[in-house]
């Protein structure tokens, strides 16, 4: 509804017929059709849809035995690249069962710095990672927005505007990051 109330059309149900002939990300004026025959005029786009780790520097090499068929890398609770002691993988090409976003990669990370400080040490990797809570933040703007947090009780909810935008709308979260 917040979209709609800034005069946004929303269009779902049907993809692209093609994609537009401007780049991605890149501000310019165009139209495209939807296989339904939607037509879409916008200045701005984005490949919101699909991925694929970035991980095809591995093919060929000894690490070509870890890659899944979406391009992640298997790891070990440890973050551990499977079968390399002494290589990780986090963050989008780690095939941790959760959501890929910063938050989850910032808490990878950490186990990763615990259990090379504990290689160093006493030479093995002792921390596990626990995937973490699933919760979606998207911001409309500074002052709008919605989204699905988990309560006390780990139960999903959905919030508005309001809580989205003290969460994230004000600054995209860059000054937690910053810290």
């Amino acid at each position: 509804r917040q979209v709609e109330d800034l005069g946004i059309r929303v269009v779902t149900g049907s993809r692209l017929s093609y994609n537009p002939t401007l780049p991605a990300a890149e501000l310019g004026h165009f139209q495209v059709e939807t296989e339904r025959g939607d037509q879409i005029e916008a200045d701005i786009w984005f490949q919101c849809y699909g991925s694929r780790a970035n991980s095809g520097y591995l093919v060929g090499t000894e690490y070509a035995h870890v890659l899944r068929k979406d391009g992640t890398i298997r790891v070990e609770p440890t973050m551990q690249v499977v079968g390399h002691r002494e290589s990780y993988a986090v963050g989008d090409v780690s095939d941790v069962p959760e959501s890929k976003r910063a938050d989850a990669a910032r808490h990878q990370a950490r186990v990763v710095i615990a259990n090379i400080a504990s290689q160093i040490e006493n030479g093995e990797a002792d921390v596990f990672y626990q995937p973490t809570k699933e919760w979606v933040v998207v911001p409309l703007g500074p002052n709008l927005g919605a989204a699905q947090l988990l309560d006390a009780q780990g139960r999903t909810r959905i919030v508005g505007a309001e809580p989205t935008s003290e969460i994230k709308g004000i600054d995209l979260m860059v000054s937690v990051i910053r810290s």
